[in-house]
C-alpha cells in the first residue's frame, strides 16, 4: 500500500509517518513546507511542497497513492 501524508513535518504528521513505516508492506510519500523530514527509511519519499502551490508537484505526489492522510494545517 502507498500512502501520502500531508503536513508530515508537523507533530501529528511525523508520528503518523513513523507509525506507517512500522508496517512492512507500506510505502509513504510525505510532504511539508520544510526542506527535509529527517527520516532515513528507504520506503519514505519526502517532497518539500507548499500545498497552496501544488500545481507543480501534484502528479508526483498523487500518482499511485492508495490513501491520503491530510494533516496540513
Amino acid at each position: 500500500m502507498r500512502c501520502l501524508v500531508t503536513g508530515a513535518t508537523g507533530f501529528l504528521g511525523q508520528h503518523l509517518c513513523r507509525r506507517l513505516l512500522q508496517e512492512e508492506a507500506v510505502e509513504v510519500r510525505a510532504t511539508g513546507r520544510k526542506q527535509s523530514l529527517g527520516f532515513t527509511d528507504q520506503r519514505l519519499a519526502y517532497v518539500a511542497c507548499d500545498l497552496e502551490q501544488v500545481d507543480h508537484c501534484a502528479n508526483a505526489l498523487f500518482d499511485g497513492v492508495d490513501t491520503v492522510f491530510y494533516l496540513a494545517g
